[in-house]
């Protein structure tokens, strides 16, 4: 199901062997158009609802009488499908042979009865081509199929069972045919065996036993007129392993059919509960983590009022996470733990340790930890490089824990190279700290992560009415669990997605009006806006706010958002283009706007307003926004100013942050870097060469990147710079030793890349701190950019190629 999709519920009765349901239960293809309302009562005329094209057909003959629970006028009948191989429940079966299922048809609602029956007419899945198709119904209330007593025909390419339907349920078309029987053996990516997986067999499901291995007995062999067939064989993951499904149709021999091993792209799981303690206490409302060492599986989430935050299908194997706060200029709170998921478990309570330590320590030596960059949890596999010698330098690859300790600077210079590979591309990562000196250091590296099998977070549903409108205008809604600062400054700054998504089933850009939205089950917020448009740059007019939000799970609620905050309050950003480049203009600045709570957390409010942004004067800016009053009284703005121009072949971009009321008297646009050499469009050599630049003055800490992506594949080098840092050397990386394969290389020949060089500068406590860069570059996962401060980031980019 995705959003806006239509869902009607069924009843399915089934045997229940062992902890997991015996076979996965489908949701029917239930899209708008296969509906018709028709009164309650006799039926002026027929009415016909197709539930396909080209599918089923469902008429309700005129003069019928139509029933529905509840005692309404008028009712929607809805007409969904369902493939033969997903009908739900234990089918009947006969005493010889088999019986070949047609595709299923869903009537809804469950309260719907017809007198006479309505007439089901649907393609002929059989194959029978003539005679009488036995027909079978899924109750409603006893969720069992029983045989439907009614005249059916197979006639021109369709089976038609007429005034059958007289009542809701499942309908689905039979012929007996003879039987064969379906074994094969299901591995996983590393050709080991995996028990408890659920198989399906068309309509016949059972479960992989210890050795991997299942059978499969009634399978339909033929089709209704005797000719060969193909089964379809479904594959899910059990209830102690990663949800993974797997579809194959296999072609079918009498007696017996032995498939080829199936190969299920699953590890074991199980179900994480973290309780987040600090100094002894529940750390609530926090961010939490955990990435996975193998299944490529990072999560991330907020923590409730107790500090508890839930991770489901974690796989097994070693697991971990990293997190550093921001107490002051000396001191963070720091927590990093490994541990161990056992095969075979199904649910784990672990705590999240965050205690009192120093930002830098002095130590000998360094524990150099390579991490997941989203979960924080270690990774094997990742080559250690010191110093910025060619073809010098390697220290070893990383196992299961993911650490090195090595000698405290790195010879001044620590690279990581890691590769990983799914089935949605891949990626070769390099990171490199430059003036290496913690007792710690933290390489967050990029991987693909393995796609999550739901589309959605679990939620309730909200429904209401946006109040207060102007139907004239455009209106907007977003609905996001509750949010860190930091995940809000990824999406909007770097483009990184919130890893969150909820269902708008009935948008208000729409209705201009009615609403249905899922919210977060474990707390969120909705904010809808209203805004006008003009040669595309769009301006915010009014603004409203539902804030922690914890509804039931699967559950609607209903409550309305009143448009009450009319954006007419001026906040003045005095000098804020003071100095600034001549790249950047007023007129194409652009705004995203947050709302930051009491708590620290933010709601995701708005992206992308231009108007509400004028220049006053010279050197001022003028944000045009709600006043925060009323339900809004005691939060701030959150205003990202950011905006990009081509200044000869450069690109340049920049970001800024300020808080409303707060920052606006020293909020100053950013200054970009400037890169001496390689020039734009330049040709440099893929064995190495060093790039010249300088960071402006105020910057925290720089980055610089070199990424070519070609397809689904990306080439990524990333440089952590010190402010005073002015060039940078890209060398030839050091080969493994014989027979090992050479070590890889993000820096290859006959490559297009984008050279970019960032800049960050920070406020607050860290804001022209001398030792900034020595106490904060060690925390690089752990420590997010924005705890350390940082409100602003200007970035220079062009493009160079490799012989």
């Amino acid at each position: 199901a995705v959003a806006g999709d239509r869902l009607a519920s069924y009843v399915v009765a089934q045997t229940l062997v062992g902890v997991d349901l015996p076979s996965v239960l489908h949701v029917p293809d239930l899209p708008d158009s296969a509906s018709a309302t028709v009164v309650v009562g006799n039926q002026p005329g027929a009415t016909t609802i197709t539930g396909s094209v080209g599918g089923a057909l469902l008429t309700i003959a005129a003069s019928s009488s139509v029933g529905v629970d509840g005692g309404s006028t008028s009712t929607v009948v809805r007409c969904g499908e369902i493939p033969a191989a997903q009908l739900p429940g234990d089918l009947p079966t006969p005493t010889s042979g088999a019986l070949l299922w047609s595709r299923g048809v869903l009537v809804a609602p469950s309260g719907f009865t017809c007198a006479p029956g309505a007439t089901l007419d649907i393609p002929d899945d059989l194959g029978l081509g003539s005679g009488s198709p036995l027909l079978y119904r899924l109750d409603p209330a006893t969720g069992e199929w029983t045989a439907v007593t009614a005249t059916t025909t197979a006639s021109g390419g369709r089976l038609v069972a007429t005034a059958a339907v007289t009542g809701a349920g499942i309908y689905a078309f039979a012929a007996p045919v003879a039987a064969t029987a379906v074994t094969g053996k299901v591995i996983d990516g590393k050709d080991v065996v995996v028990p408890d997986v659920l198989v399906r067999v068309d309509q016949v499901h059972t479960t992989t036993a210890a050795d991997g291995t299942f059978r499969a007995d009634g399978v339909a062999l033929t089709d209704a007129s005797g000719f060969s067939r193909a089964a379809r064989i479904e594959l899910f993951a059990g209830g102690a392993w990663l949800p993974v499904r797997l579809a194959v149709d296999v072609g079918l021999q009498a007696g017996l059919t032995t498939t080829p091993d199936l190969r299920l792209d699953t590890l074991g799981a199980a179900n994480v509960r973290v309780q987040q303690i600090l100094r002894g206490n529940g750390d609530g409302l926090q961010t939490a983590r955990i990435g996975s060492q193998d299944g490529a599986v990072a999560l991330t989430t907020i923590s409730d009022a107790n500090g508890q935050g839930f991770f489901e299908d974690v796989p097994s194997g070693f697991f971990g996470y990293q997190t550093g706060r921001l107490r002051d200029v000396i001191d963070c709170n720091y927590g990093q733990a490994v541990a161990v998921i056992d095969r075979g478990r199904r649910w784990l309570d672990t705590s999240q340790f965050l205690a009192r330590r120093a930002w830098f320590e002095g130590t000998r030596r360094t524990r150099a930890t390579i991490s997941d960059s989203v979960g924080g949890g270690p990774l094997e596999g990742g080559w250690l490089i010191t110093g910025e010698i060619a073809e010098q330098g390697l220290v070893g690859v990383a196992g299961n824990g993911g650490s090195f300790f090595i000698d405290r600077n790195l010879a001044g210079r620590g690279t990581v190279v890691q590769f990983s590979r799914r089935e949605n591309g891949s990626i070769l990562h390099a990171f490199t700290f430059t003036r290496p000196d913690g007792e710690h250091l933290e390489f967050a590296m990029q991987r693909m992560q393995r796609a999550p099998i739901a589309a959605f977070d679990r939620h309730g549903l909200l429904a209401g009415q946006l109040t207060g409108v102007d139907t004239a205008r455009l209106h907007e809604l977003r609905t996001t669990r509750r949010l860190a600062l930091e995940e809000w400054w990824d999406a909007v700054v770097d483009g990184i997605a919130i890893p969150s998504s909820l269902p708008i089933d009935v948008d208000p850009a729409v209705t201009h009006g009615a609403f249905v939205a899922g919210v977060a089950a474990i707390g969120g917020s909705v904010a809808a806006t209203e805004l006008t448009s003009s040669g595309g740059r769009r301006t915010l007019q009014k603004v409203g706010v539902i804030e922690d939000l914890v509804p039931l799970e699967a559950q609607r609620q209903t409550q309305d958002i009143a448009l009450a905050h009319v954006a007419s309050t001026d906040f003045t950003l005095p000098g804020a283009l003071a100095g600034a480049d001549a790249s950047i203009v007023a007129t194409d600045l652009r705004l995203d706007l947050a709302l930051q709570q009491p708590n620290g957390l933010v709601v995701d409010v708005v992206r992308d307003l231009a108007d509400n942004i004028t220049a006053v004067g010279s050197d001022d800016l003028r944000l045009t926004l709600p006043e925060l009053a009323g339900d809004l009284a005691g939060r701030r703005w959150l205003a990202l100013l950011r905006g990009s121009a081509v200044a000869d072949t450069d690109t340049l971009q920049h970001s800024s942050l300020v808080t409303l009321p707060g920052t606006a008297a020293t909020f100053r646009l950013p200054a970009f870097p400037t890169v001496a050499s390689p020039s734009p469009g330049s040709t440099v050599a893929s064995t190495g060469f060093t790039v010249q630049f300088a960071l402006p003055a105020g910057s925290l800490q720089g980055l610089l990147e070199l990424r070519s992506t070609t397809g689904s594949d990306t080439l990524l080098w990333q440089v952590l710079l010190p402010p005073d840092a002015t060039q940078f050397a890209f060398v030839k990386l050091p080969s493994t030793t014989p027979p090992a394969a050479p070590l890889l290389t993000p820096l290859q020949a006959g490559k297009t890349y984008t050279l970019t060089l960032t800049a960050f500068f920070a406020e607050g406590v860290f804001k022209d701190f001398p030792t900034a860069y020595r106490d904060l570059h060690p925390f690089q996962q752990s420590a997010n950019v924005v705890e350390r401060g940082v409100t602003r980031v200007a970035r220079r980019s062009f493009t160079i190629t490799t012989n």
